[in-house]
């Protein structure tokens, strides 16, 4: 940051370190950091008096947490440690008798690439994975969706013309591109009874720098 008190907006975590060692402060979606010499901060709250002027009044229950790495930025789990503490896991009781059908994703692999979200596809007949590379290098991925006969990648609306072949259910190889941004489209019959959790907000990190915001 070079002595710069300047706030960067970001929800999830922001990084100060040397080329092979440093610091994650993960945020439970606050509004953003800044850094000034060997110190990094978090906002906590905005309280502005426009358009709201009780906005941020009253008892508020903050989250944070401390992720130390070691090594290059670029080789730790920070964006993923991240996302996995803005995000836990929900357990949902059923109602239902019986085993649910294998139509969920698994098998993702790729060390810089992060999945954003998963959720049914708009003409209700698959389910899309949309996926990042989060630390501006090349990588590559893969993605099993079993219960699928066809796999497509896509724009992010899903649009028609735009779809590509690029394999089955049983396993897509993809490639990225530093920070690209990839949309998988899985043909199937859509389950009923079921629902998926959609988690459809897709932010792109900042280059590598010293002091690294998200």
């Amino acid at each position: 940051s070079s002595g710069i008190n300047a706030e960067y907006g970001g929800h999830k975590w922001a990084y100060l370190g040397e080329p092979d060692f440093g610091v994650g402060l993960l945020s439970g979606s606050k509004y953003g950091y800044s850094a000034r010499h060997n110190a990094l901060t978090m906002s906590l709250l905005r309280s502005p008096t426009a358009p709201d002027g009780t906005a941020d009044i009253g008892r508020h229950v903050i989250r944070y947490g401390l992720y130390p790495v070691e090594g290059p930025l670029y080789s730790s789990k920070i964006v993923r440690v991240a996302h996995n503490f803005n995000s836990p896991l929900t357990i949902i009781a059923g109602t239902g008798k019986g085993s649910l059908p294998a139509s969920g994703v698994s098998g993702f692999g790729g060390d810089s690439v992060t999945v954003q979200s998963i959720k049914q596809a708009e003409d209700g007949k698959g389910t899309v994975v949309r996926a990042y590379e989060a630390y501006g290098k090349h990588a590559s991925a893969s993605v099993t969706c079993r219960s699928a006969s066809r796999a497509f990648t896509s724009d992010a609306v899903e649009s028609e013309h735009s779809k590509r072949e690029c394999g089955t259910g049983e396993g897509v190889q993809l490639s990225f591109r530093p920070f690209e941004i990839k949309t998988v489209y899985f043909e199937h019959e859509p389950v009923s009874g079921h629902s998926r959790r959609v988690s459809d907000t897709v932010s792109t990190p900042s280059p590598t720098k010293k002091f690294r915001r998200n």
